[in-house]
């Protein structure tokens, strides 16, 4: 891992200086689960490891033993076992924690960067609403959403006018992707906007575990994307992907 190291204030720094009106750097954020932590969702490991409980207890011959070793790893595989009965009571799990869920003073700072600065994208692999719902709190601002795949050829990345947030693995209401053949890959309706933009934008990357097979392969493969700085609490935990990702291009912000 070649990547250099920056502190969060001057990554702040960064964010600021771009807002200056002959800038033309622009920033766009990528959710993991860990942003919303504090908004009361679970994590991809709490929830696995829950469900790895429940599977424990009425079909204990179909846990894989490398599950408990990283179950946020294995999220995918643990909800396919848990929900091969019926996929949709898993969704509905999920669809009641999020609906119970307040976004955190995080979001609250991070639509305020949306609402009144150039850094107007928010890509995420969560199914929760939290973003627009603290956008919707601070400024009744109202952020162009794409929430299923399908709605994506809808986008223009171009200077937008207001936030757009982009949900790569669907919103919770829209056929969330949970099991390991949903994640495979992302869709190339995804691929061709991320193409843009990661183009025109550096990647601030919080809360994200880098589990998740799809995304990152799809940054692996794109060659023209701008820096990326990876948020994290310790760098020696990033996940082996994480680490095979970042370049000496790249940032990471402990």
């Amino acid at each position: 891992m070649k990547a250099n190291k920056i502190t969060e204030k001057e990554l702040i720094q960064a964010i600021v200086d771009s807002n200056k009106a002959n800038s033309a750097e622009r920033y766009a954020f990528f959710l993991g689960a860990g942003a919303s932590a504090q908004s009361g969702i679970k994590l991809a490991k709490e929830l696995a490891e829950n469900w790895i409980k429940t599977i424990e207890k009425i079909s204990p011959t179909k846990i894989d033993k490398e599950w408990k070793s990283n179950p946020a790893k294995y999220y995918s595989e643990v909800f396919d076992v848990r929900f091969k009965a019926n996929k949709v009571l898993g969704n509905n799990e999920l669809q009641e924690m999020i609906t119970n869920a307040k976004p955190s003073i995080g979001y609250l700072y991070l639509a305020q960067i949306l609402a009144k600065t150039n850094n107007k994208f928010v890509l995420t692999t969560n199914f929760d609403t939290m973003t627009e719902d603290a956008l919707f709190l601070i400024k009744n601002v109202k952020p162009f959403v794409i929430g299923h795949n399908s709605l994506a050829h809808l986008l223009t990345t171009s200077n937008p006018s207001r936030p757009i947030i982009a949900k790569l693995h669907n919103d919770f209401l829209l056929g969330p992707k949970s099991s390991s053949k949903e994640l495979i890959s992302l869709p190339k309706e995804f691929e061709n906007i991320l193409n843009n933009i990661l183009k025109e934008n550096n990647l601030i990357v919080l809360g994200y575990g880098a589990n998740d097979k799809s995304v990152m392969d799809y940054l692996e493969k794109n060659k023209t994307k701008k820096p990326i700085y990876w948020c994290c609490r310790d760098k020696e935990r990033l996940s082996d992907y994480a680490k095979e990702l970042l370049t000496e291009n790249d940032f990471i912000v402990e």
